[in-house]
């Protein structure tokens, strides 16, 4: 399954889950809420071994939580075992235990729902052209007016404008930026705060719609083309 068809499957949850409660696609996503209303599933948080993030119990439709994590990664933690039960329950046994570290298959693919979840495409470009505005302290409520009538698979058209306010060779920008021209790492750890998702899960979403290529640091780049690898 590639990550179009599980970002599809991902907005169509959240759209459902706003027209049957009170939800309005204000920030933070409720994942919790949305667990708990549109699949009867419980969230409870234990002592689990190191290394495990939480554990599936189909049958009992119950989430574990590894108690000693912190809320960023409980809330990823959920959004990916919901991506199992909506990419994967006919394959599922009784019970899945998420590794932080395994790199299977169907991980990749419950950590792509999870991100979309968390971190939809339409509000990362929002909130990213409004950091950049606000941090930038420039007028782009004509980019902004762009974004509002953009369909969802012509966002990536604004990809090139967005990244160019952030280019130290761009005179209208007044981000700080390191030498290699990257956004500077507090402008990610912001809007991170906003989606209550870690600056990682939050730098591989804006990798993954195009928004970074080319600003990663080394480092970062290569942790997530291992990640995706």
């Amino acid at each position: 399954m590639d990550f179009l068809e599980i970002e599809k499957i991902a907005s169509k949850l959240l759209h459902r889950y706003s027209e049957t409660s009170l939800y309005n696609y204000d920030l933070p996503i409720p994942v919790e809420a949305l667990t708990e209303d549109m699949f009867g599933i419980k969230i409870e948080k234990d002592k689990l071994q190191k290394g495990v993030a939480g554990k599936l119990y189909v049958k009992d439709k119950l989430i574990v939580l590894n108690a000693d994590d912190i809320l960023e990664r409980q809330r990823f933690t959920i959004a990916h075992e919901l991506g199992h039960l909506s990419l994967h329950v006919k394959n599922l046994e009784r019970s899945i235990i998420c590794r932080k570290r395994d790199t299977s298959r169907i991980e990749k693919e419950a950590n792509c729902f999870a991100a979309s979840v968390l971190i939809p495409k339409r509000m990362v470009y929002e909130y990213l052209i409004k950091s950049i505005k606000k941090q930038a302290k420039l007028d782009l409520n004509w980019l902004l007016d762009i974004l509002k009538n953009l369909s969802d698979t012509g966002l990536d058209s604004l990809n090139k404008l967005i990244i160019n306010y952030t280019k130290p060779s761009n005179s209208a920008s007044k981000i700080r930026t390191t030498e290699e021209g990257e956004i500077l790492l507090a402008l990610i750890s912001n809007i991170a705060q906003q989606f209550l998702v870690s600056k990682e899960a939050l730098t591989w979403r804006l990798k993954n719609v195009g928004l970074l290529n080319g600003f990663l640091p080394p480092e970062v780049k290569e942790a997530i083309d291992k990640y995706q690898s």
